[in-house]
């Protein structure tokens, strides 16, 4: 709650992870308090993001011609996040997946096929932010 507090107040970096750090009494290593800060930064602009797309929505009658899609804005996203990149759009006020839902892909790597699985058990996957350091979003489509 802090980090997230602090980052809409538009701290740094460096200040979150000091943030995170202090809030557990400096027993947590510095990648993992930087993964902390990384993690919460994105899912608060993602999750503001999505709140003014909903109000936009709202307060222009758009309902029923918004939708929106998964997007994926690292040059290496993790199988379960290209596999919702590659879901068409969902009504905007859908969850891309439920607290509770599980997820599993079948990928290549390597020439070896793998396997992963995801249990969203969190929070429900509305704005981005499946999982530790995932820098995806949404794209909000109007037609």
């Amino acid at each position: 709650v802090a980090v997230r507090q602090a980052s809409l107040a538009g701290a740094s970096n460096s200040e979150l992870i000091a943030i995170v750090k202090k809030e557990y009494n400096d027993t947590i290593s510095k990648v993992r308090a930087e993964t902390i800060a990384r993690t919460e930064t994105n899912r608060a602009y993602t999750r503001a993001q999505y709140e003014a797309d909903d109000q936009l929505i709202v307060d222009n009658d758009l309902q029923g011609r918004a939708f929106k899609k998964w997007v994926t804005r690292s040059g290496n996203p993790c199988p379960i996040c290209k596999a919702l990149a590659a879901e068409p759009p969902i009504p905007f006020g859908d969850a891309f997946r439920e607290l509770g839902d599980e997820m599993t892909v079948t990928y290549d790597e390597n020439s070896k096929t793998r396997v992963r699985s995801m249990t969203f058990d969190f929070e429900t996957l509305q704005a981005g932010n499946a999982h530790p350091n995932c820098q995806c979003a949404y794209q909000l489509i109007i037609e």
